[in-house]
């Protein structure tokens, strides 16, 4: 069987970098990120031994001399004999030397064959790409409307011609050892005719370089039309979220409802927005709800009419994880809102739904980096959770002690497009 929905991670077998750097050869790791994550797959390893545990009724792969892939990632079985073990599955537990996953059926016997496990696409297509591969545009795998996403992560310059002026910088660096920083030009694009002729829909900026954070880290959860883009970057060294894509649409026949947002500060050599100070601006207003944010925004409004829409999230809590004490006094418990986060224009009109999110009553930073199977409530989803930082001077102490806001994915196949 396949599965419609991915997360990747920069901990995986086989990950592909994105640079630290702030040069112009740093240009371009964004790019290959996306594609290799979107569109190819990665972390390829030959199989040491692949067995039936009938103990724990699941498959068993043996790498002698270990590996990286997660516990909940979703991993691709190519070359056995026997059909049963190949195909993609979802990884149940791992040790440092071996791998465990749930078969469809159960084998004749152990596998036989060259076998490789490796880490499946999300599903994504490229429409184009440059000849550096610098600029890429990406379609979603499958016919859900006119839109299409460009990456232009090259070392682009901003109008008034110079990368290193701080005149209305827009460009792709900031080159000034005060304010280094790497973004790329990312367009939600429609008419497309080639890779510089298109119409503009929504143009953003992401952020594509680790620049001053520690530990450097980065996340995508994905199916084959929308994805969550989570990075780790700056010197307060906080995870913000960037989206892209089709959401869940209430309007019939809907070929315009494509999502992408992007930072609040364009700006490479100014100090709103530097990544060098410990700085709420830096990050972006995310996903944060209830409140209007010129950033969050949708190719076209309901009407299908050229121009697009300034779109807001609703939900029971301005800021997710934010609604109760943690854990809940009278229970110890810990309670996820499995409701879809509603998307409406200009503030009341009822658009759809964002894929795949979860937002949990309450948080704490034990939960960053962790994917919970088997709730109570929710037994048959897995969910990944992250802190998120929001730009918010209201709640912002500056540093490593800035607050961030729990948020919960969908991994599971039944969560994403409810």
């Amino acid at each position: 069987m396949t599965h419609p929905v991915k997360w990747f991670s920069s901990k995986m077998e086989g990950a592909p970098i994105l640079t630290s750097g702030y040069n112009a050869e740093d240009c371009g790791s964004l790019a290959a990120l996306l594609k290799t994550v979107l569109t190819l797959g990665f972390g390829s390893k030959p199989v040491d031994s692949l067995v039936y545990d009938a103990a724990k009724a699941e498959a068993k792969a043996t790498f002698q001399a270990g590996h990286s892939y997660l516990q909940h990632q979703i991993i691709k079985v190519e070359g056995a004999t026997d059909n049963t073990y190949n195909g993609e599955f979802r990884v149940s537990a791992v040790s440092s030397t071996e791998v465990w996953f749930k078969l469809t059926a159960v084998p004749a016997g152990d596998a036989l064959g060259t076998i490789t496990m490796s880490i499946p696409p999300a599903g994504w297509k490229v429409k184009a790409e440059s000849s550096n591969g610098h600029i890429i545009v990406f379609e979603p795998g499958r016919d859900v409307g006119n839109v299409m996403l460009r990456v232009d992560n090259s070392d682009f310059p901003n109008p008034n011609g110079s990368n290193t002026s701080t005149n209305n910088n827009t460009g792709a660096r900031g080159t000034s050892s005060s304010y280094r920083a790497i973004k790329a030009r990312v367009e939600s694009v429609s008419s497309y005719t080639d890779i510089d002729m298109y119409d503009a829909e929504i143009e953003q900026r992401w952020p594509a370089s680790h620049v001053y954070a520690t530990e450097p880290e980065w996340e995508i959860i994905s199916d084959d039309a929308f994805f969550y883009f989570i990075i780790k970057y700056a010197r307060s060294s906080c995870k913000a979220v960037f989206f892209a894509g089709y959401i869940n649409s209430v309007r019939p026949g809907d070929r315009y409802c494509f999502l992408l947002n992007g930072l609040s500060y364009w700006s490479q050599n100014t100090t709103t927005g530097a990544w060098s100070n410990t700085s709420w601006s830096a990050y972006n207003f995310g996903l944060r709800f209830n409140t209007p944010y010129s950033k969050n925004l949708i190719s076209r409004g309901h009407h299908q009419l050229f121009g697009t829409e300034t779109v807001i999230f609703r939900n029971n809590m301005d800021y997710s994880g934010s609604l109760l004490s943690h854990p809940n006094p009278a229970d110890n418990g810990f309670y996820i809102n499995n409701q879809p986060v509603m998307i409406c224009e200009n503030e009341n009109t009822y658009r759809g739904s964002l894929p795949g999110l979860l937002t949990p009553l309450s948080g704490s930073v034990s939960y960053d980096n962790k994917t919970l199977s088997e709730l109570p409530t929710m037994p048959n989803n897995t969910v990944r959770c992250h802190m998120l930082v929001i730009s918010d001077s209201a709640t912002w102490s500056g540093g490593t002690n800035s607050r961030p806001y729990l948020h919960c994915f969908d991994v599971s196949d039944s969560g994403w497009r409810a």
